[in-house]
């Protein structure tokens, strides 16, 4: 355990190599290589000190540590400068950088169970007073309201159906800030998702999520469907460059359709099937009927 908590160091310093990044980016790009860098150093930190206090595994258990390490993997994977130059030029990179962020990085981020590690990596002194502050408490009760199960994923559908969008789509490739910003509401709007899905709740309520998965795998894999069979490109910015020099427009299109309907799909799948099975199986046995007594001969 003593070479985990060594480890958890090595995320911050590992997160600093990457600060070139933010150096040779432009614009909205630096900001989010900044934000992933940020994220990472003050989660190693607080990790390291709740550890070092109540001792490894206690606050934070060692897989929520390696759950948020692998967020932070698959982040920095999907938002490094040559996914980004490849997705600048293939649309299927593209969507593949979209389910990166929204299918494998936001659930493990929530596992990973930041807030509890970032609060650690503040004084002690600041905490109280961060906590009370009139600010943050809008902020929990707005959060609280965006993960209740319906309207997480009524909010996650529309920003993926906007954001495809093909005018938004085009502005957004073209222009870094709103890439940036693009990408930044794939990522809130999946966290609100996965974090009203993997709350704990009754077996009843673990149904309902259950439903509402399907619902969200139905309502993004129709968009993916869509692309996959449209006969004509949707999108104008990449119709001067393809990476793919193989594919056509159309063919570049349709797999990163592919990629949103299927593999992106499973996803919610395994999701649906994980709550229907611990819903079914904390569900409270029915009462036996009391046996009547029988009448004294």
């Amino acid at each position: 355990m003593r070479y985990l908590m060594l480890a958890l160091g090595a995320i911050a310093a590992s997160a600093q190599a990457h600060s070139a990044a933010v150096d040779n980016a432009s614009g909205g790009e630096a900001l989010v290589a900044a934000l992933v860098i940020v994220a990472a150093s003050a989660y190693g930190w607080g990790a390291y000190r709740l550890w070092r206090s109540a001792g490894v595994g206690r606050g934070l258990s060692v897989p929520q540590v390696l759950a948020f390490v692998a967020a932070w993997l698959a982040s920095l994977i999907a938002l490094e400068g040559p996914v980004v130059a490849i997705a600048g030029e293939s649309f299927a990179a593209h969507m593949a950088q979209h389910e990166t962020l929204m299918v494998i990085a936001a659930p493990l981020f929530v596992v990973g169970r930041p807030f509890a590690a970032w609060s650690w990596s503040l004084p002690a002194s600041w905490r109280g007073r961060i906590a009370g502050a009139t600010a943050l408490r809008l902020a929990a009760v707005l959060w609280h309201g965006l993960t209740q199960p319906l309207t997480a994923t009524v909010l996650q559908i529309i920003v993926v159906w906007l954001a495809h969008v093909p005018r938004v789509f085009d502005y957004a490739v073209s222009d870094p800030w709103t890439h940036a910003l693009q990408h930044a509401a794939f990522f809130i709007a999946a966290i609100a998702f996965w974090t009203a899905l993997l709350r704990h709740s009754n077996p009843l309520e673990g149904l309902a999520k259950t439903a509402l998965v399907f619902v969200t795998m139905l309502g993004i894999g129709a968009l993916g469907a869509l692309l996959t069979f449209a006969r004509a490109p949707w999108y104008d910015a990449y119709a001067a460059t393809d990476s793919l020099r193989s594919l056509s427009r159309v063919d570049d299109q349709q797999l990163g359709g592919l990629l949103m309907w299927i593999p992106g799909g499973l996803p919610y799948i395994a999701a649906a099937l994980w709550l229907l099975v611990r819903s079914l199986r904390f569900w409270p046995p029915r009462a036996r009927p009391r046996a009547t007594a029988t009448a004294e001969s």
